[in-house]
């Protein structure tokens, strides 16, 4: 997988990670700019997020390109839908 990159929205005030490879399959906004740098060190690394956040982990699905690091988040998704815990 290639590197993710983050910049500025010229249109509202958020942020885009997305793939260089692939701008328009592969991109997410992100209201701040921390939450963009920690999707983006997430998905480089290939790591499941800690967060039940379903947005946050949305957005990691979004940016990778890789079908195996993108299966095993969706499977933590649907475990996550399931706990009763997560509110939607």
């Amino acid at each position: 997988m290639g590197e993710l990159k983050i910049k500025k929205s010229h249109i509202k005030e958020e942020w885009i990670v997305y793939n260089p490879d692939s701008f328009r399959t592969c991109h997410t906004h992100c209201r701040h700019k921390r939450v963009a740098v920690k999707i983006k060190w997430i998905v480089e690394h290939r790591l499941i997020p800690t967060s039940h956040d379903i947005p946050f982990i949305t957005s990691c699905i979004r940016v990778t390109k890789n079908k195996e690091y993108k299966q095993q988040l969706e499977s933590y998704l649907i475990t996550l839908k399931y706990d009763s815990k997560v509110r939607w």
